[in-house]
């Protein structure tokens, strides 16, 4: 509708697209030990569940109850390190959109005062939120992405690794 607008309606989308490759940075090393932690902790659950006559045989309940605890407490701690990155992300991508929502509104109420945008008042905001809805789409669907791929490699890993050096939870295969 008017160049200038565009260009304040625009300010904001680098800095979201350089926060998504900053995100991935962070949060899909932060995936991929999620990943890690629950394929020990599930290991150690197979194992545990599998071999119940020889734990309590050898009276090693409490034992092993330990030992699965701490792994869920690894997992939890894990977790909840992603979420915290997954928690910062999404209110920034808000936050910059809101930004450019402020900005191009400002601007069009500031410089295009007694001229409204696309002849009728009020015709810049759904133009905004039309712009800025796919730019918060792709940072939700980036955060799917993210952890997709922490679990690709995972699995990558896990196939590289020789068969010989497999183990479960100190034991080989």
């Amino acid at each position: 509708m008017n160049w200038k607008l565009t260009l304040f309606s625009l300010v904001p989308i680098p800095l979201v697209f350089l926060s998504l490759q900053v995100y991935a940075k962070y949060v899909r090393p932060a995936f991929r030990n999620r990943q890690k932690v629950l394929g020990d902790l599930n290991a150690l659950l197979n194992d545990n569940l599998s071999g119940i006559r020889e734990i309590k045989a050898f009276t090693r309940e409490a034992e092993e109850a330990r030992r699965v605890h701490a792994g869920i407490e690894n997992y939890r701690k894990s977790q909840l390190s992603a979420l915290k990155l997954m928690a910062t992300f999404q209110p920034f991508v808000e936050f910059t959109s809101s930004l450019g929502h402020w900005s191009s509104s400002t601007s069009a109420d500031g410089c295009f005062a007694g001229n409204p945008v696309g002849g009728k008042p009020g015709g810049i905001l759904p133009v905004l939120q039309s712009l800025y809805a796919p730019v918060q789409n792709l940072s939700a669907a980036w955060e799917a992405i993210q952890s997709s791929l922490a679990g690709a490699d995972r699995v990558a890993d896990l196939i590289a690794e020789p068969m010989s050096r497999r183990t479960v939870t100190g034991r080989s295969l």
